[in-house]
């Protein structure tokens, strides 16, 4: 069995820091069509559109505003990771901060 890996709890994003950011930083930098919600699980919140330049563009994926193609990109609560359902991108805490600079 493979040993676990240690995580010190000084790098540990929480959650409250993670929603916070989203509220205050990605939403407003969005579109006037830009939008969050929680996913069922509690787990992500999920952007209605990409948050910026740094990340997916329309020429990555088709399909922008049917609302099937929407609400595909999850930030993990617990963390800060995200990950885009349309493009494939995805990152870290500190690798989404960095986009949205």
């Amino acid at each position: 069995a493979a040993p676990d890996v240690f995580v010190s709890k000084h790098t540990a994003i929480p959650r409250e820091d993670v929603d916070d950011y989203v509220r205050k930083r990605i939403l407003p930098a969005g579109a006037p069509s830009q939008a969050a919600r929680v996913s069922s699980t509690g787990r992500d919140v999920l952007l209605r559109e990409c948050p910026g330049a740094g990340f997916c563009s329309a020429s990555r994926y088709e399909g922008r505003g049917k609302p099937g193609n929407d609400y595909k990109f999850s930030v993990l609560r617990d963390g800060g990771a995200y990950h885009c359902h349309r493009c494939g991108c995805s990152g870290s805490w500190y690798d989404l901060r960095l986009g949205m600079s």
